[in-house]
């Protein structure tokens, strides 16, 4: 998943992790906030081309493990499950609509 540009958040990229698909991303926008929490291997170093190869050959010699494969799938699935749901999602924008808006931070 190559964004080259800011990305506020990759929605593309939680739509592939809800159906078990490993995702690579670049350190753009809220990408890394959301690959981070499965694992940080998955976020190239950078934006550009070289980078971005480089990530998805790391990525792939381990998809080549079928244990390695799974926890990666079964990692980003259960992270959609848990956070990026319409109740989480409803909880978030409730809880930050009733605080002052100087105290608004994004969730």
């Amino acid at each position: 998943m190559p964004t080259a540009q800011l990305e506020g958040f990759g929605l593309v990229t939680v739509e592939a992790l809800a159906c078990g698909t490993p995702v690579v991303g670049t350190p753009v926008g809220a990408i890394p906030e959301v690959l981070n929490q499965i694992d940080p291997v998955l976020i190239a170093s950078g934006a550009d081309s070289p980078a971005f190869a480089d990530a998805l050959g790391r990525v792939l010699s381990r998809l080549e493990e079928p244990v390695e494969r799974e926890r990666l799938s079964k990692k980003g699935r259960s992270l959609v499950e848990r956070r990026y749901n319409w109740v989480q999602h409803c909880a978030d924008l409730i809880r930050l609509s009733s605080l002052p808006a100087s105290e608004r931070k994004a969730a």
